[in-house]
């Protein structure tokens, strides 16, 4: 991989996704001449980002869009021209038009074509970059993969939007000279909807580096049992209704910390009244990681709204696995799994269930002590799990397409 020329594509900007970060730092470590293209989306997560790009700057290129609507006449002619393509491709089925999902997919098309570098492997994130990839990939004779991080035929509750997105899994990702999916079952769905696929294809989960994380410090017996649950926003939706619902049960037996981004509506209708409740504002990864150690158990609320939901390891699972927390995880099938393939680490409950949810903090308040003396010993036995072993895999594929291509 040494010297090699990798091009990394997503529709979205770099603080939300952590997993492109990672890689972008996966194949700098492996020598490779690193590039980006993202997106500034203007948003919550606008800063974070900023402090990436700060990070990376030196080490990699990184061309940055911008999709602030006062780009005025560009960004129009950008949203006519993606209204346009997606009634075009309606009306005729036409997976060439249906490939553009957003505007920003357009606008990336026209960035690609107009690009005078060369690269040795193209790397795509998200489903907004695979058809713009996958024309690049074709034009220029490069090789390209794609990273399946969310199981996106089965994210939307509109049929025909997840069937659009199963024609572009079957069109163009039959093409792609590798797939990476964030978890097994992920993998599964996405090669059933490709159909015929000839190359590799890896579950790489998305574990964080190990460094990120502390051993945990046991708080003393007088101390409310401590429960964490973070995610990109506070908001409907993620298993926090139902979780308000019985906190007020438990008065100052517990203390239940929320980190993300917060949505005032849902605040004022689910959180504002309860007294034993913290919320933080979205943290930079490696500060969040190492706060996990102040707490006890992690909150994985996954509800199975959809497809993906059902089928995707979360991140913060992960985390509060390699922080070495005490997991309380809704039975998703994807979670099911992963806590069967651990047992002792946490416990599982129907998210459907208010007194499922009652009795399983109960136990987790009536065993505070047992949860934290044994902290140390997740914490140490989860010490193999981390990105430096799990992205291995992904290195020897990219090693193996580049020597393919040579």
């Amino acid at each position: 991989m040494l010297g090699k020329r990798i091009l990394f594509v997503t529709t979205t900007n770099l603080a939300t996704n952590p997993r492109l970060v990672k890689e972008i730092n996966l194949a700098m470590d492996n020598g490779a001449q690193v590039s980006v293209i993202s997106f500034r989306l203007g948003n919550w997560s606008a800063a974070l980002n900023e402090k990436i790009l700060e990070e990376l700057e030196g080490k990699v290129i990184a061309y940055t869009l911008d999709i602030s609507a006062n780009k005025s006449l560009r960004w129009a002619v950008d949203a006519v021209r993606f209204f346009v393509t997606r009634k075009i491709g309606a009306a005729f089925s036409s997976q060439d038009f249906q490939g553009m999902t957003d505007r920003r997919s357009v606008l990336l098309d026209r960035f690609l074509r107009r690009m005078k570098v060369n690269f040795d492997l193209v790397v795509a994130h998200n489903p907004g970059s695979i058809l713009p990839v996958w024309r690049f990939s074709k034009s220029r004779k490069i090789p390209f993969g794609f990273d399946i991080e969310d199981y996106h035929p089965g994210e939307s509750s509109l049929p025909e939007t997840n069937l659009v997105m199963k024609r572009i899994f079957n069109s163009y990702l039959k093409d792609a000279r590798y797939l990476t999916a964030a978890s097994p079952l992920i993998l599964t769905h996405s090669l059933e909807d490709i159909g015929v696929f000839h190359y590799p294809a890896e579950t790489v989960l998305n574990y964080f580096p190990r460094d990120e994380f502390e051993i945990p410090v046991p708080a003393s017996a007088e101390v409310p049992l401590r429960v964490i649950w973070f995610s990109q926003n506070i908001n409907a939706g993620r298993g926090l209704e139902q979780i308000s619902d019985v906190l007020g049960k438990f008065g100052n037996e517990l203390s239940v910390t929320l980190v993300g981004n917060l949505n005032g509506a849902f605040y004022e209708k689910f959180l504002k009244r309860h007294t034993n409740l913290n919320i933080l504002a979205p943290l930079p990864q490696r500060e969040l990681h190492r706060m996990l150690r102040q707490y006890d158990v992690g909150l994985a609320i996954e509800p199975g709204k959809d497809i993906n939901n059902g089928i995707a390891v979360s991140n913060k699972m992960l985390a509060y696995h390699q922080a070495g927390l005490f997991i309380a995880a809704s039975d998703t099938p994807a979670q099911t799994a992963y806590m069967e393939a651990f047992p002792g680490n946490g416990v599982l409950f129907p998210l459907g269930s208010p007194p499922a949810i009652i009795e399983t903090l109960q136990r987790c308040v009536a065993n505070k002590t047992v949860i934290r003396q044994h902290s140390g010993e997740r914490f140490r036995l989860a010490h193999d799990k981390g990105w430096e072993a799990e992205s291995l895999k992904l290195a020897n594929l990219w090693n193996s397409v580049l020597s393919k291509n040579n």
